[in-house]
Formats: C-alpha cells, sequence, structure tokens
C-alpha cells in the first residue's frame, strides 16, 4: 500500500465510517469520461433503512410497526 507506482496511480482511496477512517482498493479500471472511485464514506448498517422501505411503498407507520416489534435493528 505505500508503493510509490500505486499512489501515482491513485490506487487507494481514504474512506470514513463509524468505525475510524481506512483505505480501501480503487476499481482498477478507468474510464475515459469520469472517475470510478470508492466512496470516501461509508452508510453504517441500516442508516438509511427507513428511507429505502418508504420508496418501495411502506408507510412511515409501518415501519415504526416494524420497529416496535422488533424485525428492525
Amino acid at each position: 500500500m505505500r508503493d510509490p507506482q500505486l499512489t501515482h496511480r491513485q490506487a487507494f482511496e481514504t474512506v470514513h465510517d463509524a468505525g475510524g477512517t481506512f483505505r480501501a482498493l480503487n476499481p482498477p479500471f478507468r474510464f475515459s469520461a469520469g472517475r470510478a472511485a470508492a466512496q470516501p464514506f461509508v452508510a453504517a448498517l441500516g442508516e438509511h433503512g427507513d428511507q429505502v422501505l418508504q420508496e418501495v411503498g411502506y408507510t412511515a407507520e409501518q415501519i415504526a410497526a416494524f420497529r416496535a416489534a422488533g424485525v428492525l435493528g
């Protein structure tokens, strides 16, 4: 991970999440238009759960009932 050539080619990306900061491997391929890279922040488990459930059609009341029943963390 300290190889100068890997640094030059931007092989790794610094990523932050609830557990701290770490280096992740970027995709080994390049596109002529745009940059494929690891995202700088990783969502925590369940962080977007309510939003996803609402997008697939569940109401806020149904999601609250799931939480009350212990189905969701």
